[in-house]
């Protein structure tokens, strides 16, 4: 069986991890103009499962098609190079990064002439923060940097130069003792994590913002939802001002990489007397069912190898 970091699939072939090679004059090296998604796979009871491969691969279609690229492979190919990826591998809890990018282009603002290629790469990730950050939470702070506008970049496409924005403020919050940021947007009102969507819970309503916020539509946070339905919990989707943070009884970010993340505290604000809430702890464990295939309501989400 092949180890951790043993091969990536390009442009349809898989191949040794040591050939993936970016050319210097690549137009998404020096401005960033690729699309990519990010996807989970988990050991499930039926076997390893990727899970909403779909979903991802439908946003990547849609983020290429906002920038006018057109990926030169069908979904359909692009499914199975990611199973078939998966299948290299002996671990069965891990990450995929599917990146379409261009080859060449130089130094002209329009990559004229550019060739598209797709890239899918796979390896074992563990939880973003830990197994304790996971179980526990983690310390968060307001980032003094704020999200772009959806008027100066498309806030709900993920595209490669965009996230300069989500790395300012996870250095500000590392270098401020702190796990995490969340960034506000143009309106002063909460938008989201670096790479996180964010959930509040008063009262027992589960409550989150929506694109109107400038933040992405992540596909965890379409998942929590939908869960959230199915377990009978009052939810409402609305900006939300820092107002309703201060006043919240838990909050929780949920994202591919952070998968169901509690926050325990804000800027020295605690939440859920310093530990995890009730409602996040149910999701957390309803998302973790869903994912390993023990829940029949996520069935539909689960692509096996």
């Amino acid at each position: 069986m092949a180890k951790n970091f043993s091969h990536l699939w390009l442009d349809g072939e898989i191949i040794p991890w040591e050939e993936g090679k970016i050319p210097l004059m690549s137009h998404t090296l020096h401005y960033g103009l690729g699309v990519f998604e990010g996807v989970r796979f988990y050991e499930a009871l039926d076997g390893c499962a990727i899970f909403r491969l779909e979903d991802h691969l439908k946003r990547l279609f849609d983020s290429a098609e906002f920038y006018g690229l057109k990926i030169p492979f069908s979904s359909e190919i692009l499914l199975q190079g990611c199973v078939d990826l998966v299948k290299k591998f002996e671990v069965k809890n891990g990450y995929l990064r599917l990146l379409v990018y261009f080859d060449s282009g130089g130094l002209n603002i329009f990559p004229k002439g550019s060739g598209l290629r797709v890239m899918i790469a796979g390896f074992k990730w563990d939880p973003y923060f830990g197994t304790r950050g996971r179980s526990e939470g983690i310390r968060v702070k307001i980032s003094p940097w704020q999200k772009f506008s959806s008027n100066s970049l498309p806030s709900n496409v993920k595209v490669c130069g965009q996230y300069v924005n989500s790395v300012l403020a996870s250095i500000d919050a590392k270098m401020s003792g702190f796990d995490e940021a969340i960034l506000l947007n143009e309106k002063g009102e909460l938008a989201e994590g670096s790479i996180q969507n964010l959930f509040l819970v008063k009262d027992g309503v589960l409550m989150t913002n929506d694109e109107e916020d400038c933040i992405l539509l992540g596909i965890t946070r379409e998942t929590i939802l939908y869960l959230a339905k199915n377990l009978g919990f009052q939810t409402e989707i609305r900006s939300l001002s820092l107002k309703d943070l201060e006043s919240a009884d838990e909050v929780f970010f949920t994202g591919t990489a952070s998968e169901v993340l509690p926050i325990w505290e804000v800027d020295d604000k605690l939440f859920a007397g310093g530990s995890c809430g009730e409602m996040t702890l149910s999701l957390q464990k309803a998302y973790f069912d869903g994912v390993s295939g023990r829940r029949k309501d996520c069935s539909q989400f689960l692509t096996f190898v």
